[in-house]
């Protein structure tokens, strides 16, 4: 059914209007853009012709700063840095970031060098170099996944199925990694060597620690020489078997079972004394064995093993942004800036008072 022509009209008059007023909102909208970038163009203008008309005074500024802050770079020490790489065990990880947080408050806030000193073992002047203690962790996204792959191990099949990777992530802190890179900060460029053994004796020192490694390290000892005797009894039992094998080869093996007969576990080979393969194969799975213990006793000696030493000079970490040739131009022509802002802002507010006063 057809709507009445009255009703139709109606709604073409309200579509006009919901038009009309759409049209009118964004002629505003841009009226309103166009006087913002018109007051921001202007304002840009304002201050080139400030800049222009001082000129003079700025340039006089910069070249002043220019020639204060080349003295002040001049007189002023270049700062050097070096790092170190270390390995943490026993969990050594929180006691070496609170002993290094400890050392960079002594250098780099309290400016205590005798306490340093005696701490780092070094004179007293070598110490008041220091300006800064830092660590942080050394490791990629490699070595989280196998911290991750490794933690996964141990969960059961129903956490493994809720636990992501982004959880493990979550809950990781510095702690909990065994890398770390310490940095030291100082004025003299020679004084990082003489850090070396000094720093590695302060992050270890924890008597509990000492006990704990004294501990693993004789135990390790233990199950070595544990290992070194049942390769000894093999060697023998080898040679043994030898030397049998030898006496039976020159009398001539008349028939299967002639002989002594021989058993190494649950071996018995037909015709053979003994299969000296499994007695080899033994012997250097115990070799195996003894090697990866030897290198637990290189890796575990130390509560704090150094992976890389700092090394023989650090380098400048000066930044050109931090000169002071660079710094002082930028402050004297702000200081020059604002005094003329607050001279051309007296101007305004005398201006001001006098058209008050004149219309009272």
């Amino acid at each position: 059914m057809d709507l009445p022509q009255k009703t139709r009209q109606s709604e073409e008059v309200d579509l006009g209007q919901l038009f009309n007023l759409i049209g009118k909102a964004f002629d505003r909208f841009f009226n309103f853009v166009g006087k913002v970038f018109v007051k921001i163009f202007d304002l840009f203008l304002l201050l080139l012709i400030h800049f222009f008309k001082r000129l003079k005074w700025y340039v006089l500024a910069i070249v002043l700063g220019l020639f204060i802050g080349y003295f002040i770079d001049k007189s002023a020490p270049y700062l050097y840095s070096a790092s170190m790489q270390i390995q943490t065990n026993y969990g050594s990880s929180k006691q070496v970031y609170e002993n290094i947080n400890y050392l960079n408050q002594l250098a780099g806030i309290d400016k205590d060098s005798i306490e340093l000193a005696k701490r780092l073992k070094i004179d007293v002047s070598k110490a008041a170099s220091i300006r800064g203690f830092s660590i942080s962790p050394n490791i990629d996204e490699n070595d989280k996944m196998k911290l991750f792959s490794d933690f996964r191990a141990e969960l059961d099949s129903l956490t493994k199925s809720t636990f992501t990777y982004n959880d493990y992530l979550d809950g990781l802190t510095s702690y909990s990694f065994r890398t770390h890179q310490i940095e030291v900060i100082s004025v003299d460029k020679f004084i990082f060597p003489e850090l070396n053994s000094s720093l590695l004796d302060e992050l270890s020192t924890n008597t509990f620690l000492n006990e704990l490694r004294d501990t693993e390290i004789s135990n390790i000892n233990k199950e070595q020489a544990v290992l070194e005797r049942q390769k000894s009894l093999l060697d023998s039992l080898n040679n043994f078997y030898l030397t049998i094998r030898k006496n039976e080869s020159e009398k001539g093996y008349k028939k299967s079972g002639d002989g002594t007969n021989f058993f190494l576990g649950e071996v018995q080979e037909k015709n053979l004394v003994v299969d000296e393969t499994k007695i080899s194969e033994r012997i250097l799975a115990l070799d195996r064995e003894i090697i990866d213990l030897s290198l637990d006793v290189v890796e575990r000696k130390y509560i704090v093993n150094a992976i890389s030493l700092f090394p023989a000079a650090g380098y400048n970490i000066s930044n050109w942004t931090e000169k002071a040739k660079v710094r002082v131009p930028i402050v004297f022509a702000l200081i020059l800036l604002s005094f003329f802002l607050l001279l051309g802002l007296k101007k305004y507010l005398d201006k001001e008072e006098k058209r008050i006063f004149e219309v009272k």
